[in-house]
């Protein structure tokens, strides 16, 4: 009895511990960090005195402070954007740890003026390899491609490289601001951000980032070497260069040929004006027609079997119009296995035009993106991609036999020096035209989807029928 009563009187102390633990204040950058990124995010409230080193911006409600020692990012809950603090300003922050894991600010006072906070310069390398996190660093490179993130459009993402590595750059822009951040591909700058690294967390889609700057606005990015005013007008392609600076050259080059086929949204397989297969990876998906005559400029790479552009743009050029290509009929034994009948893909045909005959099995979902009708041949099955003609949808049924006739693609990723060799990760074909494809023999009218339909229609008639002599004899 008297133990249940010292566990009685230890009751309440117990509670009030694990509810100041839960929803406990901190006066201090350590121990609020500690309090964040937990799954479900604590109940923490803050009372901060530290020093602006960057504000808010007109499209970002962030902003980070720093104790003298420690940095943090704060988010600005109560005033912006009408933001009443700027850079190096020191600040009481109040507020409290919200549900998706950010320390929001419920009340910030301006107390005085601080210093300036001091600038570090860095390389890429240095950033890659660690140092300086959450200090205000300067890093100069050339910017490689700028882009509106995919899964957080009001987010752009930025790769600054130099002959050492890359780095990813974050950014909020507004529309004019991107706008006039795309004008900087290939320009040389530096950039005054702030590095930090994944917190390796189970909350956001990105859980496993390299080291990422962060940047606050356009003014933050400071022009070394302008990029050229006419973005077409780098050199052409040399494979010698190529291969003697070990296949990573980090300037842009320019080829000119024919649009043998486009997929995958930004993809395209280009016949040079010199007879070479290239693929090309768009920065944007804009794509050409087939058989247009374009000029394509971004960085080479390689997938050990041609060279490919990277990061590219393209414009038509004019001249002659493509000439035809002898189209080779295949069989997809020939295609995908050796003598012996073993799995084999023969690169040879990736770029080529190709026909097979056989039997369409499956049609692309509603609202596919991509597509693609399964063809059954030999057997096997084949992709073949009609995003070029979805026209073509209306008049293809399960069953159809069909001729095919397409570009052969066999996407191969592009090789870099710490990777494996590159593999092909798939073949299929991309028709060019509507005329690639040609129905040979329509599906027969009586197949099981119909015999089931029937059967159902005869089996709710008898029901029917039953109820209703059921009704009259009553």
């Amino acid at each position: 009895m008297s133990s249940i009563r010292r566990l009685s009187a230890l009751g309440p102390i117990l509670l009030t511990c694990l509810l100041s633990a839960g929803g406990r204040t901190v006066y201090d950058i350590p121990s609020l960090s500690a309090d964040l990124g937990f799954t479900p995010p604590r109940t923490t409230e803050f009372d901060l005195t530290v020093k602006v080193i960057s504000p808010c911006t007109a499209t970002d409600m962030r902003f980070y402070v720093t104790d003298g020692t420690n940095l943090l990012q704060l988010v600005d809950k109560a005033h912006w954007p009408r933001v009443t603090f700027a850079a190096n300003d020191i600040i009481r922050a109040k507020g409290r740890i919200r549900p998706k894991g950010n320390p929001d600010c419920l009340q910030i006072d301006v107390l005085g003026k601080g210093s300036p906070e001091p600038i570090a310069d860095a390389t890429i390398s240095d950033i890659n390899l660690g140092k300086f996190y959450r200090r205000l660093v300067r890093v100069r490179g050339k910017i490689r491609a700028i882009f509106r993130d995919e899964i957080d459009p009001e987010w752009a993402s930025i790769t600054l490289c130099d002959d050492a590595g890359t780095l990813q750059l974050e950014f909020m822009p507004s529309e004019d601001e991107f706008r006039r951040l795309q004008g900087l591909v290939d320009a040389e700058v530096r950039v005054l951000g702030i590095p930090y690294e994944s917190h390796f967390t189970d909350r956001g889609n990105r859980r496993f980032l390299p080291a990422t700057l962060s940047v606050r606005s356009l003014d933050s990015i400071k022009i070394l070497r302008p990029a050229p005013q006419d973005p077409f007008s780098v050199p052409e392609i040399d494979a010698a260069e190529f291969a003697r600076a070990g296949f990573m050259v980090n300037q842009r080059r320019s080829a000119v040929g024919y649009v043998l086929a486009a997929y995958g949204g930004n993809r395209l397989i280009v016949r040079t004006k010199r007879g070479d297969i290239m693929n090309v990876e768009l920065a944007e998906n804009a794509m050409p027609d087939f058989g247009a005559r374009i000029r394509t400029v971004g960085y080479p790479a390689t997938d050990f079997y041609r060279i490919n552009l990277t990061d590219a743009i393209w414009r038509e050029e004019k001249g002659e119009p493509m000439p035809d290509e002898t189209v080779k009929v295949v069989s997809l034994s020939e295609l995908l296995t050796n003598g012996q009948g073993l799995p084999m893909i023969k690169p040879s045909y990736h770029g080529h035009a190709i026909r097979i005959s056989g039997t369409v099995r499956a049609l692309p979902g509603p609202g596919n993106a991509e597509k693609r009708l399964t063809v059954e041949s030999e057997s096997s099955n084949i992709a073949v991609d009609i995003s070029g003609c979805p026209q073509l949808l209306g008049r293809i049924e399960p069953g159809c036999e069909v001729e095919v006739s397409g570009i052969c693609v066999m996407p191969t990723s592009n090789w870099h020096p710490k990777a494996s060799l590159p593999r092909i990760g798939e073949v299929f074909i991309a028709l060019r035209t509507a005329a690639d494809l040609r129905i040979l023999r329509q599906p027969p009218w009586w197949t099981p989807a119909r015999l089931f339909t029937l059967i159902a229609a005869l089996i709710a008639g008898l029901a029917t029928i039953a109820v209703w002599n059921r009704l009259l004899k009553r």
